[in-house]
């Protein structure tokens, strides 16, 4: 306030503003140390009792752990700690409670009764609370758990809590910032606590009913046998009711169903479990075996999305038909990029310009698909529109500004009415294995129709 006040006076010339900047600064600063000094302290309080109590695997990924991840592992741990003793303190229940000043004797024999002062230095713990924390909680706190525990957890509705709140902030990226194509595969006991796996993706299968709230929750379990909750946070369809959102998303996450999470970030929640937590619902998706498979895992798709589909899981079938194109989609892409090529040599635009569009939808790291894209558009006259799909692939470093709206209703005005005017160029019965060959055959020879 005083920093503040001095800030206000009614002073003129730059001189005085100088003054009343410095001031402010001379005022703020010594608060703003001040503030950040028990920050630091608990982080430290809270170290010890890591080191003193927790598991010794726990404390060995801790110790490479980057400054931020650490961090962040010491805040979970107090959450863990102060949730239990502050519920006891309120419920009254004994081992917790509100009185004088926490002995000398407790702060200096016992990390976690310092740790607890720090925060709360007129709460009194008790021995049976200790005990409760250093025996029960803090021993298994953060570890990896057998699939028995997590299924017994979510059987007994335990694990409710991770349906029901919010992901925590973490740096995670949305899909369009990379290729599924590209990620490798990792494992739960690969997993970094508290920092994504850029460049991964973790597959698995779900192996327990899901629990639905705000989000979803359930159990994956990866090739190697590992398993782990996931928390898929603040997922919404739309308009749907309370209950049927409900209800379609548990279909939408059956047991059973093999999933892919991009860039998995572990997080721990306040009862000591790990958690892989899906901030962005664009981070999951169905996995049909993925791969290298092409015709098969479309295959695959089809089998099982029609199946899904005849027993009425609409949402669920269609999410697996569009994994399947995803999965077997490079060379579904390569394909539709490659008669978007033919088409432009045929000077068929507004049709190169949706078979371009819809190798981009599939893979929207294809380079050249994004140059025919632009050809396309830039055939039927939108140099505009063109060049800011230049911008968008990144082939351009400058600020390019968007095209008028007017010029993208009378684009989509043209390629409609040249689509729905004249047909598709014919296709013949070629296996898809064989149409990339024979295309680029055709295409060679300038036959651009039969390519």
């Amino acid at each position: 306030r005083v920093a503040l006040s001095a800030m206000a006076e009614p002073r003129a010339g730059p001189v005085s503003a100088l003054g009343r900047c410095s001031t402010f600064w001379v005022v703020l600063l010594p608060c703003i140390i001040a503030l950040r000094a028990p920050i630091r302290e608990v982080s430290d309080e809270y170290d010890a009792v890591l080191h003193a109590y927790c598991s010794a695997s726990l404390v060995a990924e801790f110790q490479v752990l980057s400054g931020p991840a650490k961090t962040r592992l010491l805040r979970a741990l107090r959450n863990g700690v102060e949730t239990v003793v502050v519920q006891r303190s309120i419920s009254g229940s004994s081992g917790a409670r509100f009185q004088g000043e926490v002995g000398q004797h407790d702060r200096d024999d016992c990390p976690l009764a310092r740790a607890i002062a720090r925060q709360h230095p007129k709460l009194v713990l008790e021995q049976i609370v200790a005990d409760a924390l250093t025996r029960d909680l803090l021993p298994t706190w953060g570890t990896l758990r057998s699939k028995a525990f997590h299924l017994s957890k979510f059987e007994s509705g335990e694990a409710a809590g991770m349906a029901a709140v919010s992901c925590p902030a973490v740096p995670l990226r949305r899909a369009g910032s990379y290729s599924w194509a590209t990620l490798e595969n990792t494992l739960v006991a690969d997993l970094t606590l508290f920092e994504a796996a850029v460049g991964k993706v973790l597959a698995g299968s779900l192996v327990v009913k899901p629990i639905v709230d705000v989000g979803v929750a359930s159990v994956l379990e990866d090739d190697r046998g590992d398993s782990i909750p996931i928390a898929i946070c603040s997922v919404r369809l739309g308009e749907e009711t309370s209950a049927h959102a409900h209800d379609m998303l548990a279909k939408a996450f059956p047991r059973g169903l093999r999933v892919q999470i991009a860039e998995p970030y572990v997080h721990i929640f306040a009862d000591g479990t790990r958690c892989v937590c899906v901030g962005d619902p664009t981070n999951i998706r169905v996995d049909i075996g993925g791969g290298a498979g092409g015709g098969s895992d479309l295959a695959k798709a089809k089998n099982e999305g029609n199946g899904l589909f005849a027993r009425g899981d609409f949402r669920a079938a269609a999410a697996v038909y569009w994994s399947g194109l995803q999965n077997g989609g490079h060379e579904v892409a390569v394909l539709l990029s490659n008669r978007a090529q033919a088409l432009i040599k045929w000077e068929r635009w507004a049709e190169a310009m949706q078979d371009a569009a819809a190798a981009l939808l599939l893979d929207r790291t294809q380079a050249k698909a994004w140059l025919r894209y632009e050809a396309a558009v830039r055939g039927l006259g939108f140099a505009d529109v063109a060049a800011r799909s230049r911008a968008v692939s990144g082939e351009e470093s400058t600020e390019v500004p968007g095209p008028s709206t007017s010029s993208m209703r009378r684009l989509l005005r043209m390629v409609l009415s040249e689509l729905l005017a004249s047909p598709r160029p014919g296709a013949g019965e070629v296996a898809p294995a064989d149409a990339r060959e024979q295309g680029n055959v055709a295409y060679g020879e300038g036959r651009y129709d039969d390519a």
